[in-house]
C-alpha cells in the first residue's frame, strides 16, 4: 500500500476530510481546537499518514498520536478526555486540503480563498489558500459554501470534490 507522512492535521467537518497545511506556526492545531467546537471531529494533528484506499484517498494519525491535539502555548490535549470519544475519528476519506497561508498580495482578506488543485501519492485532491488568520465559522461558513454550492468558487472546488449539482 503506498502511503506518506506529511505535516498537517487532518478533520471531517460536514461530512468531509479536510487536511490543514500550512507553515509550522500558522495555526493549523488552533483551528482545528476551534473546529471541534463547531462539531468537527479530529483524525490527525501534526502528523498525517495519508494512504490510497479503495474509496480514495484517506488519512489517519499514527497510533501514538491518535486522539492527541497540541496547542502553542497550552500543551497536549487528549480530545477524547476532553469533549468525549465522538469528537475522534481513526481514518477518513481525503476531500479537500486547506492551506493556511500567510497574508500575501493575492489574499486580501482570510475568507477570501484561492482555488486550485493539489497532488497527493498521485491523487489530486481539491486545494484552498487562504488566509491563516481565518478563524473557525470563516472557515465553516467557506467550507458551507463550498458544499452547498453559493457562489462562483464554491461551483468550482464543488466540481473538484465531485459534489453534484
Amino acid at each position: 500500500m503506498k502511503q506518506k507522512t506529511i505535516h498537517a492535521t487532518l478533520v471531517k467537518m460536514m461530512t468531509r476530510g479536510i487536511v490543514l497545511m500550512g507553515e509550522s506556526g500558522s495555526g493549523k492545531s488552533r483551528l482545528a481546537l476551534s473546529l471541534l467546537y463547531e462539531g468537527a471531529q479530529l483524525v490527525a494533528d501534526d502528523v498525517v499518514e495519508i494512504f490510497v484506499g479503495p474509496d480514495g484517498l484517506r488519512g489517519r494519525a499514527p497510533n501514538r498520536l491518535k486522539g492527541l491535539i497540541e496547542i502553542r502555548g497550552v500543551g497536549i490535549i487528549d480530545v477524547s478526555a476532553a469533549l468525549g470519544r465522538p469528537f475522534v475519528l481513526d481514518e477518513v476519506t481525503i476531500d479537500l486540503v486547506v492551506s493556511l497561508v500567510r497574508r500575501q498580495g493575492k489574499i486580501r482578506r482570510a475568507d477570501t480563498p484561492a482555488v486550485s488543485v493539489i497532488a497527493l501519492l498521485g491523487r489530486e485532491i481539491p486545494e484552498i489558500r487562504i488566509g491563516s488568520d481565518i478563524d473557525a465559522r470563516g472557515l465553516l461558513c467557506v467550507v458551507s459554501d463550498v458544499i452547498l454550492g453559493g457562489s462562483r468558487t464554491s461551483g468550482r472546488i464543488a466540481k473538484l470534490i465531485g459534489i453534484p449539482r
